[in-house]
């Protein structure tokens, strides 16, 4: 493996938010070379960025610069993959809370908003595509809509996919086998699925999911006052 450059210095140039777009891709670069061949390298790294080289990862998971946000994206998947006390450490950091059997590290992609309804068939089918773990993924990483075109190496964009890390055990990563021995009671429901979203990053935009609520509000009150007045429609007909 041919990386010369310290660990060390990797992270806190990481932190530096006067790097220009070509300096964070040589940087996150050169960290992947180091995630890439080998896990031991996962808490060194981690401990090295710190709060603020973290907070750079998600920042930078938002540039406007699509391989900018691919790269940071897959090292800190790379940093927490099957890695329980990492990733429990930074899920504690920034009240990550898990869907299903995975952690949302992206607030929901612009796409979804313009161009799908997210109504509680979506969140269910979100849901059960969680649960799943990673039986159902050829991938580190957990991302939906699930699309086998992507790889380890082909990475998708956080701006197009919900994106995350599947969440570890004691026992290792959650597989179908571990979410078939769940209580069904125990499962959220769909204000419990929205919640943990709102939850998953706090300095993401939360209009969204208030847009929404809002609009379930109104359709609800549409939905009842029009079947009253059907009622009353066949009340008088009587």
């Amino acid at each position: 493996m041919n990386v010369s450059v310290p660990i060390k210095t990797l992270c806190e140039e990481i932190s530096n938010n006067n790097n220009s777009n070509e300096n964070y891709l040589k940087i996150l670069s050169k960290l992947y070379s180091y995630l890439k061949n080998s896990d031991k390298y996962q808490k060194d790294i981690f401990l090295n960025l710190t709060d603020k080289g973290l907070n750079q990862l998600l920042s930078l998971m938002k540039s406007k610069n699509e391989n900018l946000r691919k790269l940071s994206f897959i090292v800190l998947i790379l940093i927490l993959y099957n890695n329980e006390n990492l990733q429990n450490i930074f899920c504690e950091k920034y009240n990550f809370n898990p869907i299903g059997n995975v952690i949302c590290l992206n607030w929901l992609p612009s796409i979804f908003k313009e161009k799908v309804n997210l109504d509680e068939n979506l969140i269910n089918e979100l849901k059960k595509n969680a649960n799943l773990g990673n039986s159902n993924s050829n991938t580190k990483y957990w991302k939906f809509p699930n699309n086998k075109k992507y790889t380890d190496e082909i990475i998708p964009d956080p701006e197009r996919y919900l994106l995350g890390f599947f969440y570890c055990t004691k026992n290792g990563i959650f597989s179908a086998k571990d979410n078939n021995n769940l209580n069904n009671e125990n499962e959220p429901n769909l204000k419990e699925i929205i919640k943990n979203i709102e939850d998953g990053y706090k300095e993401s935009n939360l209009e969204l999911f208030v847009e929404i609520k809002e609009k379930n509000k109104n359709e609800n009150k549409k939905n009842k006052n029009s079947m009253k007045n059907s009622k009353s429609i066949d009340s008088k007909k009587k």
